[in-house]
């Protein structure tokens, strides 16, 4: 093949492959990473099969890859690379392709990343041009997805979170049918703590709300195997201490209001 455009292009699709696949390698990895576990072997390889069936296509023309904070090699299959097993803590060396100079030659290279080739791909090279290291900074494809990946399914789950605690809190108020009344027993529990400095037990408090007509036990516990004591009813006490202002400052003149509206001394 002698059109340089058909053979960037080609390495190109070779290249979105290689990291389709290095990205479930990765996550294998990281899975058992710390233990002596051996990697998913069906995660690790998913993605390999359409990368052998993509470097088919590849005639041998020049390639480059970089290691960031390493060298520029003629292949992946350098012996100073890729030291590792599938036990954890050891990896694939995560390559950049070099996609631009594919298909021309090692002074190409040096010209556009200076004296990086590796002295094992490139024996023939001049040692002036083996002497120095590509930036650690260097973009790294791989890593630059999987980073990617991360920071939106760390949106999403932060989108859903906010979904749920919008729906938890909607039932949490349409569950209060009397919301004056349950004003008055977070208001009072406020005066209480806040301006008489009574020390209020979790029991006192639920038998306040039970007092006053809201059912406080459920079954069911938290992640700590706490009774989670009715989760809506502690939810929409927050948000009416939220509303009322008493949880915030000003909160003395706040509770202040809030306890004259709903005719309770200070």
């Amino acid at each position: 093949m002698n059109n340089r455009d058909e053979m960037v292009a080609i390495d190109k699709e070779i290249e979105e492959a290689y990291i389709n696949w290095m990205i479930n390698v990765i996550k294998a990895e990281r899975a058992v990473a710390g233990t002596d576990n051996e990697v998913d072997q069906v995660l690790y390889y998913t993605g390999h099969p359409e990368y052998v069936k993509a470097e088919a296509r590849y005639e041998g023309w020049s390639r480059f890859f970089g290691v960031a904070g390493g060298h520029i090699h003629s292949s992946m299959d350098c012996s100073t690379c890729n030291r590792w097993t599938y036990k954890s803590g050891q990896t694939q060396t995560a390559f950049v392709w070099l996609t631009e100079l594919s298909g021309l030659t090692q002074d190409d290279a040096v010209a556009k990343y200076g004296a990086t080739l590796c002295s094992r791909c490139f024996p023939e090279a001049p040692v002036e041009n083996t002497k120095a290291k590509l930036s650690n900074d260097m973009e790294t494809g791989v890593y630059k997805r999987i980073q990617a990946n991360e920071q939106a399914e760390k949106e999403a789950r932060q989108a859903e979170r906010e979904t749920e605690e919008a729906q938890m809190d909607k039932l949490a108020i349409d569950a209060i049918q009397d919301m004056e009344a349950f004003d008055r027993v977070i208001v009072q529990l406020a005066v209480d703590e806040l301006i008489n400095n009574v020390d209020i037990l979790m029991d006192d408090k639920i038998e306040r709300f039970e007092t006053a007509g809201f059912p406080t036990k459920e079954i069911g516990c938290n992640n700590f195997g706490t009774p989670t004591n009715n989760k809506l009813l502690w939810r929409a006490e927050r948000i009416r201490e939220a509303e009322m202002g008493i949880a915030e400052m000003p909160w003395k003149a706040n509770l202040k209001r809030e306890a004259k509206r709903l005719g309770i001394e200070i």
